[in-house]
């Protein structure tokens, strides 16, 4: 067994505390991966042009608040 004593996501990268490191009798891999489990459909529809003038008249107003 043993107490580990760093933790990497690249094993070259964790150096001994205290002795001496040397070549490793094993090989040690690592893989991570992300995946959705479940998503559910997204209702959306096209932004009319009444509602990108709104939309821009919003932003605008955000930026001028900014710059105060």
């Amino acid at each position: 067994g043993h107490i580990p004593l760093a933790c990497t996501p690249e094993p070259v990268a964790a150096a001994p505390i205290e002795g001496t490191a040397s070549e490793p009798a094993v090989e040690f891999d690592h893989l991570m991966s992300v995946s959705r489990l479940r998503e559910r459909p997204r209702v959306g529809r096209p932004i009319d042009d009444e509602n990108w003038v709104r939309i821009d008249a919003l932003a605008e107003e955000v930026d001028r608040d900014l710059e105060k």
